[in-house]
């Protein structure tokens, strides 16, 4: 291990990638649950890009090949969610030993550069994503790749086009990648200036955005309404904030997410911020590669749906937060260090069974629902809330199996397509003959906004309490 290049050693990346992927297999689920993973699962079957944002499309695109392999060899359609979530939780779990080696190659010491990366193998909110088919993982983990490519040997042309294909696949993953261009600039800034590569900036800039618009322009080219789609997105989007203004329960959530990332991490890292101007080479440059991200944490903690999940976080919490604690971590006495160390594993193992407890309702609900569904007609209207998209998953993979598969399910979700009008909107579906379904079970809604889209569904229910209504109670 050369001091300009710095390397982790085997056994420790072996370590940190097992700790963390067992981490996951820990605490992570056994099954899609995130209301975004049913939908990406069945985007990777199909290889049709959505229209989140960009819709993702080196995400889709990539489970797709997969999926396209593995059908091949003979996997039945229903296991693709079971491996894909394998899969990814392999990619994800990289970040663990990706941090560490972030953290020695910016100057600190390799006991600190592995509890950077023990940071992120016990932090609940970090393995509970990663065990689930969703962007965030894969993309934190790619962007960490390319910050440690980058750090790596910042003088060679090499470095650069390889750091920059990492951020333009982390990008095409999950487009808020796209702001740790910053901290790729904070590399490049912090070293010293007689080693600095003078086309690092413009490689970066080109090689990565090429990276990015190559599945993009695939997609525009091989997937009618795909621009449309965007579109669409973005009016919803601009609807919803209009409809649910960012508050103080928001706020709040926030910062219960952030102690939920790391609760053995946060104290740490805030004091590396409070007393950053101190910081003197190798610590301050740690810092300056941390800042980036730390200004994308605190801009990610307004972001319209907090309040959902603390998993819109992990783009920026790596380095923002358990980057600067393990700074900290190498200055406190030997008692202190080993404290933090059991802190972080104790506070992961108290979050197993709270975890637990707190999707046993979800659990529940989606493990009965393909029995509900299999007793409507095949044309049938489901209200319901957090289970909207397992309405969808199911009708989707019904129709692929040939199982059912004229079903034709209508489902009325909460968020964005949520009618305005819902009575009129059911009204209207009954008229064509349709049955429609009212979910009132308390545990399928989640939080105050699908709570109060609960009210107008029994609202709805008390006019038409007997006539062509089923309702799950």
């Amino acid at each position: 291990m050369s001091p300009a290049d710095p390397r982790l050693p085997a056994r420790a990346w072996a370590g940190l990638y097992a700790t963390a992927t067992l981490a996951s297999l820990a605490i992570g689920p056994s099954g899609p649950r995130y209301w975004d993973s049913f939908g990406y699962v069945i985007q990777s079957i199909d290889g049709r890009v959505g229209g989140l944002m960009l819709g993702r499309p080196t995400f889709i695109l990539a489970g797709h090949v997969v999926l396209r392999g593995a059908l091949f060899l003979g996997l039945p359609l229903r296991a693709s969610e079971a491996l894909l979530r394998a899969v990814w939780m392999l990619v994800a779990s990289t970040s663990a030993p990706l941090l560490a080696t972030v953290s020695l190659r910016a100057g600190l010491s390799l006991r600190a550069s592995l509890v950077a990366g023990a940071f992120v193998a016990l932090s609940p909110a970090v393995a509970h994503t990663n065990r689930a088919v969703l962007t965030d993982g894969p993309s934190m983990a790619l962007v960490l790749l390319a910050t440690s490519l980058a750090l790596r040997t910042p003088t060679r042309a090499r470095t650069w086009v390889m750091a920059s294909v990492a951020l333009g696949l982390a990008a095409g993953v999950r487009e808020a990648a796209l702001a740790h261009f910053f901290t790729l600039l904070a590399v490049w800034w912090t070293t010293p200036r007689a080693q600095r590569w003078r086309g690092a900036l413009p490689t970066l800039g080109v090689v990565s955005a090429l990276t990015l618009a190559a599945p993009l322009v695939w997609v525009m080219f091989h997937q009618p309404g795909y621009v449309a789609g965007v579109i669409d997105w973005s009016r919803s989007m601009r609807a919803e904030r209009g409809a649910h203004p960012y508050g103080l329960r928001d706020a709040a959530m926030a910062a219960v997410w952030i102690v939920v990332c790391g609760p053995a991490a946060l104290p740490l890292g805030a004091r590396a911020w409070m007393h950053a101007g101190r910081r003197r080479a190798p610590m301050h440059r740690a810092l300056w590669i941390a800042l980036p991200s730390a200004l994308q944490l605190t801009s990610l903690t307004t972001y319209q749906d907090i309040a959902f999940s603390p998993r819109y976080l992990l783009a920026a919490w790596p380095l923002a937060i358990a980057l600067p604690a393990a700074v900290v971590w190498d200055e406190l006495t030997a008692r202190a260090r080993r404290a933090s160390v059991v802190f972080a594993a104790g506070t992961f193992l108290v979050a197993l069974p709270v975890v637990h407890h707190g999707e046993a309702a979800l659990r529940e609900g989606l493990t009965s629902l393909p029995g509900r569904l299999d007793a409507l007609d095949p044309d049938a209207v489901v209200v319901t809330g957090q289970l909207c998209p397992a309405v969808v998953y199911e009708r989707e993979l019904r129709r692929r199996t040939g199982g059912r598969g004229s079903v034709s399910w209508v489902q009325v979700c909460p968020g964005w397509r949520w009618p305005t009008n819902l009575a009129a909107r059911l009204d209207e579906l009954r008229a064509e003959g349709r049955t429609i379904v009212l979910d009132l079970r308390p545990a399928s809604w989640v939080g105050p906004r699908q709570q109060r889209s609960r009210e107008l569904v029994e609202a709805y229910q008390r006019t038409y309490p007997d006539r062509g209504v089923v309702v799950w109670r």
